[in-house]
């Protein structure tokens, strides 16, 4: 399993930006991506699920502390990590 660096994220948004693909956390600012809120988290998750980058987010999400939604809510993410299956926009968990 590839380990998924914060500057292999950033650099795969950057190829979507100037592809003409932004990522939905670069071009939808009407989101609150690092909310405690459950909904606002839940929204957010749901606004990644057409991104190109949903798959390294995804993979750097289950990696880092950093606080941000990642595709992933924290109830997500825990259960992730728990039961170590990485869900994918068909198979959500």
């Amino acid at each position: 399993m590839t380990t998924i660096t914060r500057a292999d994220l950033l650099a795969e948004l950057e190829h979507l930006a100037s592809t003409g693909h932004p990522a939905p956390c670069r071009n939808r600012p009407d989101l609150d991506w690092t909310s405690e809120s459950t909904k606002a988290q839940q929204r957010a998750a749901e606004a990644c699920q057409p991104c190109g980058a949903w798959e390294t987010c995804r993979a750097w999400g289950l990696t880092t502390t950093d606080y941000g939604t990642y595709y992933l809510t924290p109830a997500e993410r825990h259960l992730a990590r728990t039961t170590h299956t990485i869900p994918t926009p068909e198979t959500d968990i």
